[in-house]
């Protein structure tokens, strides 16, 4: 554990999980252009450069760890690593979440099932045992990452709801322990905040040129149609959720301490079914179909 762990820092540390996809890149930059040393975490090297690609930023952490945490010591390797090289930390946004959409619920499979609670529910929690000192020393603040699907939305999505709804509950018991402290675990429960996933599987196939060409085509269009279906004010953007997550780091959030806030326009209080991607992954699919064309084509004349 470093010395550092029992002096008071005068720079603010965070360390962000899941940075490289929808919400942690934005998150991870505002953070550092207001003044925080960011630690980025994610699994592959691959996803950071198509979200700098896509941020139109380069190396948007000061420190970035790659790795897997599905057990409690790569969680504490984590922490320790960011502390290490940055000092105590201040802020742990647990953002990774790890989703499949099971097709009947007798094919559940056990190993999925099992990976899917180690990363949405327990490493939040091996994070923040880690981070303890930190926290500690800091009065820091916790931000766990929870999803509006909690509230019963999509069949056949038994194991992320429940995954979710579970790190909810974490996330108000651990505020008990947290209080005693002076420091804070607050939970997000986000609705609609549409982004690149969804092209994930062609955006690592493109050159880093054409990437930011499919997402400008793409992307937009997307959001539209998701807008036009729940409403302006119930689509979000990465951009407005890392405004909202500062303000959440402030002074004047103080007595915010085990509370789950909705951040979904509303989604959750009247009947609205949750958008479908179909159209999107289509034209997706359409769009990088006639770029191989146009390659393979350009590759001959040469």
């Amino acid at each position: 554990m470093p010395t550092s762990l029992h002096i008071r820092p005068t720079t603010k540390v965070a360390l962000i999980t899941g940075a490289a996809g929808i919400l942690g890149p934005e998150i991870c930059l505002k953070l550092r252009r207001e003044g925080w040393h960011v630690a980025a975490t994610d699994r592959l090297a691959a996803d950071f450069d198509i979200a700098e690609s896509i941020l139109g930023e380069k190396k948007f952490w000061d420190f970035r760890w790659l790795g897997d945490l599905s057990s409690k010591s790569a969680c504490g390797d984590c922490v320790h690593a960011t502390e290490e090289v940055l000092g105590p930390i201040s802020l742990l946004v647990n953002n990774a979440a790890y989703s499949y959409r099971e097709k009947t619920l007798w094919e559940l499979e056990e190993a999925r099932a099992v990976e899917l609670f180690q990363i949405n529910t327990l490493a939040p929690l091996w994070l923040a045992a880690a981070a303890l000192p930190s926290l500690t020393l800091n009065r820091g603040t916790v931000i766990n990452i929870s999803s509006a699907q909690t509230q019963g939305w999509l069949a056949n999505n038994h194991l992320y709801i429940a995954s979710k709804a579970a790190l909810e509950k974490l996330t108000e018991t651990l505020s008990a322990d947290f209080a005693d402290i002076g420091a804070r675990c607050i939970g997000l429960r986000l609705g609609s905040f549409p982004g690149v996933r969804f092209l994930r599987d062609y955006l690592q196939q493109l050159p880093e040129e054409a990437i930011g060409s499919m997402v400008a085509e793409i992307l937009p269009l997307h959001l539209e149609r998701t807008a036009d279906l729940l409403g302006e004010n119930c689509v979000g953007s990465a951009a407005e959720l890392a405004e909202f997550l500062l303000l959440l780091t402030s002074p004047h959030a103080r007595m915010l301490n085990g509370c789950i806030l909705s951040v979904d326009g509303g989604m959750t209080v009247r009947p609205i079914a949750w958008p479908s991607q179909t159209e999107s992954y289509q034209q997706a699919r359409q769009w990088f179909e006639n770029w191989k064309q146009q390659h393979h084509n350009a590759s001959d004349k040469n």
